[in-house]
């Protein structure tokens, strides 16, 4: 309360002896947090042993009702999951690059229309 920093201990993971490398246990405690509050994966979990371990503890806290709430959809907000290799754009244009090097270049002169 007030400026000091409260913490409950939900769940304790144990020695976790599959885990070898020392950022794995914080990707795990990120992963567990991400499942608790319902948030989707923005990054996908490289080690397949890290996400096995998340979904044993997540299943583990919700069947046993350690937390108040688990939440399913944060804040009421619509997300979406996309396949960002079938997005297609044609005509694109930028300028932004190319306008910046030529008002560098000619920084007193108009570019002329049409």
């Amino acid at each position: 309360m007030g400026d000091q920093v409260r913490h409950r201990t939900i769940l304790s993971l144990g020695t976790l002896d599959e885990l070898t490398e020392k950022q794995d246990f914080k990707l795990l405690a990120d992963r567990v947090e991400q499942l608790v509050k319902g948030l989707s994966e923005l990054f996908v979990v490289q080690n397949p042993v890290v996400e096995r371990l998340a979904v044993q503890f997540y299943s583990e806290i919700v069947n046993k009702n350690l937390i108040d709430q688990v939440q399913t959809n944060p804040a009421g907000k619509n997300f979406q999951a996309i396949d960002v290799e079938s997005i297609e754009l044609e005509n694109a244009r930028e300028i932004g690059s190319e306008w910046m090097c030529y008002q560098a270049l000619h920084p007193n002169t108009q570019p002329r229309s049409g």
